[in-house]
């Protein structure tokens, strides 16, 4: 049976060379950072450990600033979610190396 919800967002600000993931749950908070080319892997790993998207909101400015936050929950079912997204961190940023590395130009 779950305890309660955690949160996870994901923002990504187009002025940074880095992708935030910040986590809430009944138990504790963390923050994590990502390369902003690993995003994609970021949210694919999430919803690998079902994490669902609720909502994206996207603010842009005249200079092209941007920032986009994707916001996420799920069943807080006693794991360490904020060691799981840690992790999950960590497989996207070297997965968006090797998909670096292996890419065709």
């Amino acid at each position: 049976m779950a305890r309660g919800w955690e949160y996870a967002i994901v923002t990504q600000d187009g002025e940074k060379d880095m992708v935030g993931i910040q986590y809430a749950g009944p138990e504790q908070v963390a923050h994590h950072d990502v390369p902003k080319g690993a995003l994609q892997f970021t949210l694919g790993e999430m919803g690998g450990k079902d994490w669902e998207l609720v909502s994206v909101t996207a603010s842009w400015r005249a200079d092209s600033h941007y920032v986009t936050q994707f916001f996420f929950k799920r069943p807080h079912e006693g794991h360490r979610a904020a060691d799981e997204l840690a992790d999950a961190a960590r497989a996207a940023t070297w997965a968006s190396g090797l998909a670096k590395t292996t890419s065709h130009e």
